[in-house]
């Protein structure tokens, strides 16, 4: 998403060409094709771009603009003229906005918002700009083991947190992780959740779901469990290293003999002198045998991951200070803020940060998973955090709500300008603090304490608004 690759076939094991996903439905559910359909417009609330980024399984994928906060969205526009012969199709759409509405976690692409008219289905979704790994891998060529650990610990971040949940994504690839790059820190998304499917512990999936290069043995025999997963990110981690596929051949029936056979030759592994950590790892996350492959949340503790993620723990803590109460407008602004105005790749040390504070992978900070990574000397000033931060007062800092209260201030500073902009309807340069109010718990969809009446007459300036960030 955000990058549009093309290449010629170099070889048949060569990572040269973007993979089509293949579905068998005998694993869907008849279900009634989405219950809660909204009644709102896509049209009246957002300008579809002429820019075209990709496809999925269903749909094209599209550029969009909000136009109450001018921010650029992706959006899957599926055609309803091409889905009534195919009943599959329109269950893995209602299938894709279940599950999308359901998770939350920082290494999983948000999702923003349903549609649907008289000839289309939108699924909007948070735009990530710097492209694919398939985009990255072909145009700096192979990656480093440290970069490449950066990225696997971060899918396995947001794999663990799936496989948690009950959810199998099915389609991880190279075309399918999203990557954004900033100051040396990358941030990283899985995307494209049209096979993604639930699974019940103890159960089954049945049928061939994927792209060949990826899938897992277990898969082509049509019997597999989550496991499936960690097979395919341990072949996009060959491909990162080698920019090849571990299990190739010269046709479709060729390849999956390959994969069923299990036998991998790690020659050019050793030719590149690849770490014994990191064979190790790889045979641990390619093992031909579900049952002995690494989890999600074994993979990501695994030894060739922390040798090269080590990340320094912050020097200090947020700065609290005792004006600043719960629900606050500064606390509202940062928050509505870091949602709607900051890019998304000035957040990427933040969302490092993140994943590596989440221990359980449940996609929430707790008090003691902070305490864990900040050390027990600052319990006092961790309490302060969660509560000036716990915007729903569910007792955990969710993703924004920790950025909100770990960001730095000059990165909210650099962007004031434009939320002015955003927040200036009138143009006349400022905004009225009862404006500012209405339109924070609209789009926050909650509720601040009492102002003053005097206070909400003011009208605030640019200088105002960095006012208001800085608590």
């Amino acid at each position: 998403m955000g990058c549009l690759c093309s290449s010629k076939i170099n070889s048949t094991h060569k990572v040269a060409t973007r993979s089509a996903t293949f579905c068998s439905t005998r694993d869907y559910t008849e279900t009634s094709f989405i219950s809660s359909l909204t009644t709102r417009s896509f049209n009246t609330e957002y300008k579809l771009l002429k820019t075209a980024i990709g496809s999925g399984l269903v749909g094209e994928i599209r550029l969009c603009r909000q136009f109450s906060t001018s921010k650029v969205f992706a959006v899957k526009v599926v055609s309803k003229a091409a889905l009534p012969l195919d009943f599959a199709k329109k269950r893995a759409i209602e299938n894709q906005v279940k599950i999308i509405q359901k998770v939350g976690h920082p290494g999983i692409l948000g999702f923003s918002d349903f549609f649907e008219d008289s000839c289309n289905y939108y699924l909007v979704m948070d735009y990530i700009s710097g492209g694919d790994l398939y985009c990255k891998l072909e145009n700096q060529g192979k990656f480093s083991e440290k970069a490449a650990a950066k990225v696997m610990k971060q899918v396995f971040s947001a794999l663990a947190y799936m496989h948690s949940n009950n959810i199998v994504h099915r389609d991880l690839k190279l075309e399918n992780v999203l990557i954004e790059e900033h100051e040396g820190h990358m941030l990283v998304k899985l995307i494209d959740f049209d096979t993604t499917t639930t699974l019940k512990k103890g159960e089954k999936l049945k049928g061939t779901s994927g792209t060949i290069y990826y899938m897992a043995p277990e898969v082509i025999n049509g019997s597999y469990t989550e496991k499936c997963d960690i097979w395919s990110a341990g072949v996009i981690l060959f491909s990162l290293l080698t920019q090849n596929f571990p299990f190739g051949g010269d046709s479709d029936k060729a390849i999956m003999r390959n994969i069923a056979s299990g036998k991998m030759d790690y020659s050019i592994l050793q030719q590149h002198k690849a770490s014994s950590e990191l064979l190790q790892f790889l045979k641990s996350l390619l093992n031909i045998n579900p049952e002995k492959r690494l989890s999600a949340s074994e993979a990501f503790n695994h030894p060739w991951i922390l040798k090269h993620c080590k990340i320094p723990k912050p020097l200090i803590l947020i700065k609290t200070h005792d004006k600043t109460f719960k629900n606050s407008l500064s606390q509202a602004l940062k928050l509505w803020a870091i949602k709607n105005v900051v890019p998304t790749k000035e957040l990427s040390f933040y969302h490092t940060m993140f994943v590596n504070i989440d221990k359980n992978f449940d996609g929430v900070l707790s008090k003691e998973e902070l305490i864990e990574y900040f050390g027990q000397s600052e319990s006092e000033k961790i309490d302060k955090i969660i509560e000036l931060a716990d915007w729903n007062n569910n007792g955990v800092l969710e993703y924004h709500e920790f950025l909100s209260a770990f960001i730095d201030e000059r990165i909210l500073k650099k962007y004031a300008g434009m939320m002015l902009e955003v927040l200036d309807k009138d143009k006349s340069g400022k905004v009225s603090i009862s404006d500012l109010i209405l339109f924070l718990e609209y789009q926050l969809e909650g509720c601040f304490g009492d102002f003053d009446n005097k206070d909400l007459g003011k009208e605030i300036s640019y200088e105002d608004i960095v006012d208001i960030i800085t608590g």
